[in-house]
């Protein structure tokens, strides 16, 4: 669902008066408490979760269903990954397909740079 939200607003930390404020294309809607949930790409949507946010590349592959043979050969139930750096990481899933990722890159935002006074 695309809700084409343009901004998300609010009261600051100890003013209660003004509440938050979730503004779209079609309208506003205050709320008492506001629940953000997206990606990693929200840069300029909130201040505060822009700043705080890094956009993380990778990829995600599962295979058929293996069976006993993916019981067989992992043994354990959780995920393993390179020590130094995650750049590869499998785990076994409930329905015995083998979950695996990797190329894990954090991008780097490009320096705000301020006007000269």
């Amino acid at each position: 669902m695309r809700t084409d939200l343009r901004e998300i607003a609010g009261h600051r930390a100890g003013d209660e008066r003004r509440p938050p404020e979730v503004r779209t294309r079609r309208g506003r809607i205050r709320a008492d408490r506001i629940v953000l949930t997206c990606g990693g790409y929200v840069d300029g949507l909130h201040t505060v979760v822009s700043a705080a946010t890094v956009p993380i590349a990778t990829f995600v592959m599962v295979t058929e269903p293996l069976g006993d043979r993916l019981r067989q050969a992992i043994r354990v139930p959780y995920a393993i990954s390179d020590i130094k750096v995650a750049t590869n990481y499998y785990r076994p899933l409930a329905d015995t397909r083998l979950l695996w990722g990797g190329r894990v890159l954090a991008w780097e935002r490009a320096p705000r740079i301020s006007p000269a006074p």
